[in-house]
């Protein structure tokens, strides 16, 4: 079976060479002989293609199939209509009549494959449609001026017509296509070229039947083998799949009603034409008129809906964030703004809730990103759950998400936050196996009427949730006045601290406490004690600013600048008396403590 396999691939991927080596064989066959051994030499190969493209798409996927598939039926079809004709001119009437009528059908599925090729672009067939019944119906009417003179039976000229609208009409829906896009691959080229030889047969003919030309019946015979043998091979050629490689696939209406519209205008004209009396002019110019409107109002109607659609997708991509799903920065601020201009009408009142995963970074830089993703994500649901349809939850970015709360009073809305806080400390499931994690909340409550604006609401539930961190985290703060002045007080200390750091500490100084031996009340040594005294901020106890640089990771530039100092001092105090049982202690923080560089640095500041 594999051996079969192969060979069957092997025949599949090269049938469309070897369609393309017979058109060369037409080529050379017009060029070295008359046109009746040229179609006997091509006529086999004419034959047996339409079949040959109908196996090669048999077992193609059902998207790329269809399309194809029913370009091969048309194929066939042509196929059966060349020999009714033949049957035809032998004599046999009724051959004549049912040829007419698969030759129609043949254009029918020509047009219904066409048009399901657009629909797979993303488009729905009905405006390219409407395009070439508007083509169709004209080709009629200036073919109904030119040959109304003609010495030629109505059926005869009203059935070459047809067939030339009905090729026009799939030509049209070939440029749509090949200019919107389809025109690079192969396969969509050589049915181009099909078509056109299509359209240049049926308008020899059409010359020929009113007398314009006279020509050999094999002439325009020769151009439909090319067409036959042209398209068979844009079918078998493997660039056949990539109609639908990168396409959205629409499942809306199917393109049978569409072609099938077309053919019928196209037949109605034709009737319309009588005996020749002015009748014509006023059905076709009617359905012309009709379809240009019907055309221009299907166009507003398909731009304003792909505009909708459009601003759709450009507002999901706006407002949602790719990896939670929930709104984004900019899509909370579009909907908090609609949340305070209803707070400031009187309408509702409003809570934020600003929620912040506590020692997010650990989980980042310990497990990597693509875990902590994993949490966000969960964390995000679950917020999503619990907040449910009445209220909206966003992630402003990083490990931040903020909730707005509609029309709650404040022991409601914070019920809600607890609820919040305890989904978040359940265990998260990642492919690193479950992770305990936290977090910590700031809610802000808006009372009906209040003046704030987005940025003041935002600004006041992050710093609630800075006070639930300092707090302890895993907790829930409420914004409040004293708040505020707490967590000033602590930023206007932090960046003092920072100033300081980067100074060398020029404010900060050691005091040295005594450590008397309780057996002889010497002085056996010294606890060096850290005081700063701001020049803005004034006095600042070491329980306060030593809390501040643990949480804003100074307090290593801090200890070591104290350990520093102490020795320096210890090195006096030893070089004054002449005593080396004289000690100098110093106190150091537990993060100190638990890195795992403190040992080398204290080394590095005794070896100094």
């Amino acid at each position: 079976m594999g051996a079969t396999d192969a060979i069957s691939g092997r025949v599949r991927t090269r049938a469309w060479s070897w369609l393309g080596a017979s058109l060369a064989v037409t080529v050379l066959a017009v060029a070295l002989v008359d046109l009746d051994v040229a179609l006997l030499i091509v006529g086999p190969f004419a034959a047996a293609a339409p079949f040959v493209a109908l196996w090669l798409v048999r077992d193609e996927a059902p998207d790329v199939r269809r399309p194809w598939l029913d370009a091969a039926i048309a194929l066939v079809l042509g196929l059966v209509t060349q020999v009714l004709y033949a049957i035809a001119a032998a004599g046999v009437d009724v051959a004549s009549g049912v040829g007419a009528g698969t030759s129609l059908l043949s254009y029918v599925f020509v047009i219904k494959a066409l048009l399901t090729m657009d629909r797979l672009r993303g488009a729905d067939g009905i405006v390219a449609g409407i395009a070439a019944a508007t083509v169709a119906l004209a080709a009629l009417l200036v073919a109904w001026h030119v040959g109304i003179d003609a010495d030629t039976s109505v059926a005869v000229m009203g059935e070459s017509m047809t067939w030339l609208a009905m090729s026009l009409a799939a030509a049209v829906v070939m440029v749509r296509l090949v200019l919107t896009g389809l025109g690079s691959l192969v396969a969509m080229r050589l049915m181009a070229v099909a078509l056109t030889c299509s359209v240049i047969a049926e308008l020899i003919w059409f010359t020929d039947v009113v007398g314009f030309s006279s020509v050999r019946f094999e002439l325009p015979a020769l151009f439909y083998v090319v067409a036959v043998l042209t398209a068979s091979a844009g079918i078998a050629h493997p660039s056949r799949a990539a109609i639908v490689s990168s396409a959205t696939v629409s499942r809306g209406t199917s393109s049978l009603p569409v072609a099938g519209l077309v053919s019928g205008l196209v037949a109605v004209g034709v009737l319309g034409l009588g005996e020749r009396s002015s009748t014509a002019d006023v059905v076709i110019s009617v359905l012309l008129g009709a379809l240009v409107v019907v055309g221009i109002g299907i166009q507003i109607f398909v731009r304003d809906r792909v505009l909708r659609r459009i601003n759709a997708q450009l507002e999901l991509r706006l407002d949602y964030d790719h990896l939670t799903g929930l709104l984004n920065r900019n899509g909370i601020r579009r909907r908090l703004e609609v949340v305070l201009g209803a707070v400031r009408r009187d309408d509702q009142s409003a809570a934020v809730l600003f929620v912040d995963l506590d020692r997010f970074s650990v989980v980042n830089d310990g497990l990597g990103h693509d875990i902590g993703d994993e949490v966000l994500v969960a964390v995000g649901s679950r917020l999503g759950r619990v907040v449910g349809e009445r209220h909206f939850v966003g992630r402003l970015g990083g490990d931040e998400f903020l909730v707005v709360l509609s029309d709650l009073d404040p022991e409601a809305a914070d019920d809600l936050a607890d609820r919040l806080l305890e989904a978040c400390a359940a265990p998260v499931a990642t492919s690193a196996g479950p992770l305990q994690i936290s977090a910590s909340a700031g809610i802000l409550h808006i009372d009906r009427g209040t003046n704030l604006s987005l940025g003041e609401a935002i600004r006041s539930a992050d710093l609630a949730m800075y006070r639930a961190k300092h707090d302890g985290r895993g907790r829930l703060a409420t914004y409040g006045g004293e708040l505020v002045d707490q967590v000033m007080r602590r930023l206007e200390v932090e960046q003092a601290l920072r100033q300081q750091l980067e100074a060398g500490w020029p404010d900060l100084a050691l005091h040295f406490q005594p450590i008397v031996g309780p057996v002889d009340g010497r002085i056996v040594g010294f606890e060096a004690l850290a005081r700063w005294d701001d020049p803005v901020l004034g006095r600042v106890t070491p329980d306060e600013f030593i809390t501040v640089a643990e949480d804003a990771g100074l307090i290593d530039g801090l200890g070591r600048w104290a350990i520093d100092e102490a020795l320096r001092v210890a090195a006096l105090l030893r070089a004054h008396d002449g005593s080396d049982h004289l000690v100098v202690s110093v106190n150091v923080s537990g993060r100190q403590l638990g890195d795992a560089g403190f040992v080398d640095a204290v080394a590095a500041c005794l070896d100094q």
